[in-house]
């Protein structure tokens, strides 16, 4: 403990009242300054907030607006510790080349969340499904990620240079959205009965609409199976429990007629002789 002590109070013998008081007033810069800029950011969000601005432009503003009044502030503290001010440009000129070469993937990540707001592919709120994988309601847009929340309550945080390359799936761009139900049966089944069944079935679920019109039709026959699909659309937000709702009562209506599904088929290929 003396040995961090004794350096320090060494200093200050030695130092004069000038660079204390030059000290002191630096570290009360910094204090204050910070405590303001917490203070502004709340009041910048109030206001943002209640222009109606969407909720990822007003995250993504806040942001940039932080670190910059950060970085100003940490600016401010440096010099008047001292360090010239020509000096201290020449240094962050040098050190934004390094840390742009180094950070090259955080500034695609940047260029990324720019092209989000502006573009608007998606919003907060919405949800989305990302290169086929990744899926979730978008729950904040930051300077370099995006939040998202997965339907098993996980948060996922992906890099905005991913969002903005990669293929994103908006599931709320629509008011509605088709639901596609495949059920295979063996070859020797009604097929009109089959069709009927299904049709009925997802007429008499409320969720489900006569517009765009809905079909069950034969849609592939292979190795002896009848393979019928459902096509039926739904409000977006009825999405989800139409759907299991529809696949519980198709298997009820089918073992109601005594009509069995047929298993999955598998292609056996025999390797030599």
């Amino acid at each position: 403990m003396n040995e961090i002590i004794k350096p320090v109070s060494d200093f200050f013998k030695q130092a004069s009242v000038d660079t204390v008081l030059n000290l002191a007033g630096t570290l009360l810069l910094y204090i204050i300054g910070w405590k303001i800029i917490k203070k502004l950011m709340t009041l910048i969000e109030k206001r943002l907030l209640k222009s109606n601005m969407d909720k990822g432009v007003v995250s993504f503003l806040s942001s940039l607006i932080s670190i910059s009044l950060k970085v100003l502030l940490i600016v401010s503290v440096l010099i008047k510790l001292g360090v010239p001010s020509a000096s201290f440009v020449t240094l962050m000129g040098s050190a934004g080349i390094a840390i742009g070469l180094a950070m090259q993937g955080s500034l695609a990540n940047l260029a990324g969340g720019l092209m989000i707001l502006i573009y608007k592919p998606f919003k907060v709120g919405h949800f989305i499904e990302c290169n086929g994988f990744t899926a979730g309601i978008v729950k904040e847009i930051g300077i370099f990620y995006t939040k998202l929340r997965t339907p098993d309550n996980r948060t996922v945080v992906m890099p905005n240079s991913t969002l903005s390359n990669g293929n994103v799936i908006n599931m709320n761009e629509n008011p509605i959205r088709r639901i596609d139900i495949p059920l295979s049966f063996y070859s020797n089944v009604d097929v009109e009965k089959v069709k009927q069944i299904m049709t009925d079935t997802a007429l008499s679920h409320p969720d489900t609409l006569e517009e765009p019109a809905m079909e069950a039709r034969l849609t592939t026959i292979e190795q002896g199976v009848f393979t019928f699909t459902l096509r039926v659309f739904t409000p977006q937000d009825k999405w989800w429990n139409a759907r299991h709702d529809l696949n519980e009562a198709l298997v009820s209506a089918f073992a109601k007629e005594n009509i069995p599904f047929a298993p999955p088929q598998v292609a056996v290929e025999k390797v030599g002789a």
